[in-house]
């Protein structure tokens, strides 16, 4: 599975949560991240997806988020973790 999360549309920042099965090419919408941002990092552990960083809408350095959010695909759902 791929997924695109958050991201930006224009000054604003966007909640998107979506996964793209190759084996089907079907896009589905998941789970909103509970964090609208953009430029953000992302990795994986323990099957599961970190977010952290990203801009706010204004695109300052010092408004970069604090929250470090991981979703877990299996159940669709995010926690945060700072």
């Amino acid at each position: 599975m791929l997924y695109a999360i958050a991201g930006r549309n224009g000054a604003t920042n966007l909640r998107a949560n979506e996964e793209f099965d190759p084996a089907t090419n079907n896009w589905r919408v998941r789970a909103g991240i509970p964090t609208a941002r953009g430029g953000l990092g992302s990795g994986t552990l323990r099957n599961r997806i970190q977010v952290f960083g990203g801009e706010g809408d204004s695109g300052r350095p010092e408004q970069t988020f604090e929250q470090h959010e991981e979703y877990d695909p299996a159940t669709d759902t995010w926690g945060t973790l700072s």
